[in-house]
């Protein structure tokens, strides 16, 4: 079975920028198809922001998409900008139509559950 071009796009960024628990990458995927990109990591550290658009760029070089809003921040630039890493989505968490275009569109922010075992049947009389 083929990996879904999403979560291999997350594990590679993760591989690449996440050294600590401190780090972390928040990917979407718009409804309109675009990449939008958060990546928190000191592997910025020192670098200008083409410099770290260039270093972006070899890893979704390898990924045809269009991308959409790219921020990149080391871990000092995500704290002055109070920045924390997004929680992980569930199904239950669903309200709008919006939200489940987006859940479905973006596989790799979700959270793996286990599936809800079968209840025993009950008879009534």
């Amino acid at each position: 079975m083929e990996e879904i071009w999403q979560l291999s796009l997350k594990r590679q960024l993760t591989d690449t920028y996440v050294q600590s628990p401190q780090e972390w990458t928040d990917i979407i995927i718009s409804t309109s198809g675009l990449l939008n990109l958060t990546i928190v990591s000191d592997r910025f550290k020192e670098l200008s922001l083409p410099q770290r658009r260039d270093q972006l760029q070899n890893i979704l070089s390898k990924f045809k998409i269009s991308p959409g809003f790219i921020s990149l921040y080391t871990l000092e630039e995500a704290r002055s900008l109070n920045l924390s890493a997004p929680q992980l989505v569930n199904g239950s968490s669903i309200n709008t139509w919006q939200d489940l275009a987006l859940w479905a569109a973006n596989p790799q922010n979700q959270s793996q559950f286990s599936q809800p075992q079968p209840r025993i049947p009950r008879t009534v009389t």
